[in-house]
């Protein structure tokens, strides 16, 4: 029978096998009296101590979270540095949003004047349309000013005191605290309206309670965001207190001679005081430097019958930097306004040729040239004055169009009369008269071979020119490029002044001839008060060979120029002083001139016709016969007889004006002085019957200003005209 073990008697080995202080076999007896508890004992031992640990670490947490939301709330992480850049870039964002707003301001005023612009351009100005437009004007002029003024303005901000910053810090505890007291409300309410949602909650809450206490919580400062980082937020540097002192050691005395190294004075004085070529290089060295112009040398002076010139080589720096400081230059060296001028060098760009006027540069100005008739060719240059260093401007006309820049009082009739000198003393060339206002030519109307000065007549001539260019280029044989002038097909040149005035089938024709004219030597000289893009249209820039600016405004020189830089660079023909009447020339007829052989930023003056010498001039190539062109039948209908009655109507209405002291006069007010002058021959005929008599005669009638008002009227000149009396 196999034995089987007892319930110990695996646990009996051999005593002798065991260590001395073994308590040897255990028996039933110890087994009944073993106080160790069972394995489910055990297990629920352990469950009960990891729940204490889980409780107390999470009760560590709690007090972590309290002390970190004690920590956001009252704003302690955030350094009083942070504090004073958030205060300091508050002062930023207002100083950068003023900038803004001045900028946003001005470009809507800007626009209106524009929008305006466009509409009087094609529907004609009214009264209300001029004195709105003035208005925007005015006020664009003052935004400008003012935008400048914050533009050039540094940020300087204030820095905050220990009280503000102490102020900020509370400010954003508060708001803090107010943010978490909400979101806590929000966790309740949202706990009763949802309770299973809440019970979800609870084990993540516990959690996350857990592991916030499983270290502590680091409740330090922490570092300034880099948006902050800016330097204009940067805190001024601390003052250096100079340190005392040393007297400088006693020196032993030598034989060799003292070498003069005292610097040179850097007080700016005026030019006047300077009569040597080194008093004045040092007198614009001092003013540049004065200015913040980094210069360093001022060379070759240079004295001149208006004035002094001289070149200022930069260390650093363009020549637009000079033409900044011009206004202040001029204060500096107690010389007119506008009167100092710098010129780029476009082989040398640190150098820059400087010209201070102390006179008038002009003013030894020779008359115009005499030419007799036929007696020229276009293709011969014409001579448009002189510049400021004494030589003459001279521009070939053929088959190039002309833009005359100006506002009132700059020159633009001196200009063109000059122009139209030139073209009518050439026996191959011939001039068309544009001019919506009706002034035109003036003096030297009669020599134009056609005339256009109401909306209807004006594009006639200018389709009739359009045409004509057509037919020359589709004539043009294989091998020739542009067409040769003749006295049989002579170079044509159609003077349009008052651009923006013209209507918009006008302009169309205008910029079309633009296009094609050049080829035919069917070209334009276009007369204008403002040349931005949105009165010109396409018409700008490269359009024309040559650009004539005179005193203008300061948008106009990019835009005609073509360069955005052009200001920079020395030209400042809107320094130019308009004049403000015939008793003051100011700087009328001075211009800058861009052409094919003028390429420099350089002061220039027309050479000037009077209207006497005009009219003479004027009648001797009238008697010597006139280069004739027939253009599709366009003026070339001889006007018809005057009758008896028509001729004394033409009498009388010359009377009439010659008693008034102006050479112009409304039709309204003719209505009334010719009934008062012949009673019995005008009674009863109104302002409508006078035009229409005056028209029927061949008489033009137009719209005329008179005592600042404009209506519709007749000038005399247009009356003697036809009558033929002077």
């Amino acid at each position: 029978m196999e034995h089987l073990p007892t319930p110990h008697e695996d646990e009996i080995v051999d005593a002798e096998l065991l260590p001395p202080d073994h308590p040897g076999p255990r028996t039933d007896e110890d087994v009944a009296e073993d106080p160790r508890p069972g394995r489910s004992a055990r297990i629920v031992a352990a469950a009960k101590g990891v729940l204490g640990s889980v409780v107390r670490q999470a009760g560590t947490g709690c007090r972590h979270a309290h002390q970190l939301t004690r920590h956001f709330a009252t704003a302690a992480g955030v350094s009083d540095e942070e504090l004073r850049r958030l205060l300091v870039k508050k002062q930023l964002t207002r100083h950068t949003a003023l900038r803004e707003e001045a900028d946003e301001r001005t470009a809507e005023v800007r626009k209106q004047l524009q929008r305006l612009d466009r509409r009087a351009a094609a529907d004609g100005w009214t009264k209300s349309d001029q004195e709105q437009a003035k208005e925007l004007r005015a006020e664009l002029a003052g935004r400008e000013r003012a935008q400048t003024g914050l533009a050039t303005r540094p940020f300087t901000p204030i820095q905050p005191t220990g009280d503000q910053i102490t102020s900020a810090r509370n400010r954003t505890g508060w708001k803090r605290a107010a943010g978490l007291l909400a979101c806590t409300c929000g966790a309740l309410y949202g706990a009763v309206q949802a309770p299973a949602v809440f019970l979800l909650a609870l084990p993540v809450s516990a959690a996350a309670l857990w592991w916030l206490g499983r270290s502590e919580p680091v409740l330090t400062e922490r570092p300034v965001p880099e948006a902050l980082l800016l330097p204009e937020l940067d805190a001024p540097a601390l003052e250096q207190v100079p340190a005392p002192a040393q007297e400088p050691a006693a020196q032993e005395p030598t034989s060799e001679p003292e070498t003069n190294t005292a610097v040179p004075g850097t007080d700016p004085f005026p030019i006047a005081r300077a009569t040597t070529g080194e008093e004045v290089t040092d007198c614009l060295r001092r003013a540049l430097l004065a200015e913040g112009v980094k210069v360093e040398e001022v060379h070759s002076p240079e004295r001149t019958p208006w004035g002094w010139q001289a070149t200022a080589t930069l260390r650093s720096g363009t020549s637009a930097t000079v033409v900044k400081a011009l206004r202040d230059l001029d204060t500096l060296l107690k010389v007119g306004e506008g009167r100092t001028l710098a010129q780029g060098d476009p082989n040398a760009s640190a150098d820059v040729r400087i010209r201070v006027l102390m006179s008038d540069p002009f003013a030894a100005m020779p008359e115009a040239v005499h030419h007799a008739p036929h007696s020229l060719s276009i293709l011969h240059p014409a001579d448009l004055g002189l510049s400021i260093d004494g030589e003459m401007t001279e521009v070939i006309l053929a088959g190039q169009h002309v833009i005359i820049v100006a506002v009132t009082g700059g020159g633009k009739s001196a200009m063109v009369r000059v122009l139209a000198d030139h073209i009518t003393a050439c026996d191959d060339a011939v001039i068309v008269d544009i001019d919506p206002t009706g002034r035109g030519l003036g003096p030297m109307r009669d020599a134009a071979v056609l005339r256009a000065y109401d909306d209807d007549s004006i594009a006639e001539a200018l389709e009739a020119l359009v045409a004509e260019a057509e037919r020359r280029i589709a004539d043009l044989p294989p091998h020739i490029d542009n067409w040769i002038p003749t006295p049989q097909a002579p170079s044509i040149h159609a003077a349009v002044d008052e651009y923006p005035q013209l209507t918009r089938r006008a302009k169309q024709l205008v910029l079309k001839l633009l296009r094609i004219g050049r080829k035919a030597r069917v070209t334009v000289i276009l007369c204008t008060q403002d040349a931005t893009a949105d009165i010109m249209g396409d018409a700008v820039a490269d359009s024309f060979g040559i650009r004539v600016l005179m005193p203008c405004r300061e948008a106009d020189v990019p835009v005609v120029l073509g360069d955005r830089t052009a200001i920079g660079k020395g030209w400042l023909p809107h320094v130019l002083i308009p004049s403000p009447g015939d008793h003051d020339p100011a700087d009328a007829g001075t211009f800058y001139l861009l052409a094919p052989r003028h390429r420099a930023p350089i002061m220039r003056k027309t050479r000037h016709i009077t209207p006497a010498d005009a009219v003479r001039r004027t009648a001797e190539r009238v008697n010597a016969g006139m280069t004739t062109l027939v253009l599709d039948g366009v003026g070339t209908e001889e006007p018809a007889e005057l009758t008896r009655d028509v001729r004394q109507l033409l009498e009388d209405v010359i009377d009439v004006i010659d008693k008034s002291p102006e050479d112009r006069i409304h039709l309204d007010q003719l209505a009334i002085d010719l009934a008062a002058y012949e009673p019995v021959r005008y009674r009863g005929w109104t302002r409508d019957d006078i035009g229409d008599a005056l028209r029927s005669a061949g008489v033009r009638t137009t719209t005329v200003r008179v005592a600042g008002t404009g209506r519709k009227g007749v000038y005399r000149q247009d009356v003697a005209d036809r009558a033929g009396t002077p």
